[in-house]
């Protein structure tokens, strides 16, 4: 999960080999309220690409998500924004848990089984024209 609070830029990742990277934060997903009390309610933004695309693992993104953002990512007036990939079957879940929809545009990912749909919670002119 990459934040954003448009002056600084910080990486939960699990994976150590980021460690040197200096906005690096160790962050295990499978448990989602354990991070530092310090980013609770600081980032404008998150970009989400979690590496399972099951309701439970997205569930666990939503609550980290939801707890760093300084804003409802749900609410219909929100200021914290979200953008997030995963399969297109998985529209509703990402409606529900953060107020995301299908934008029109879709990475190239060639090698995997599942290809993946990017989803927003905001208006981008660039994400939804491209095809």
């Amino acid at each position: 999960m990459i934040l954003t609070n448009f002056h600084t830029k910080m990486l939960l990742q699990i994976d150590k080999k980021w460690a040197g990277d200096k906005g690096f934060v160790y962050y295990d997903y499978k448990k989602p309220l354990d991070v530092d009390a310090s980013l609770e309610k600081v980032f404008d933004m998150v970009v989400i690409d979690p590496p399972f695309i099951t309701e439970e693992v997205w569930g666990n993104f939503a609550r980290t998500a939801k707890y760093i953002l300084k804003d409802d990512p749900t609410a219909s007036n929100t200021k914290s924004f979200v953008l997030a990939t995963t399969v297109a079957e998985n529209h509703g879940i990402l409606r529900r848990l953060l107020g995301a929809s299908q934008a029109k545009f879709r990475p190239s990912i060639p090698n995997l089984v599942y290809q993946y749909d990017t989803f927003i919670n905001f208006d981008s002119e660039v994400l939804s024209s491209c095809l």
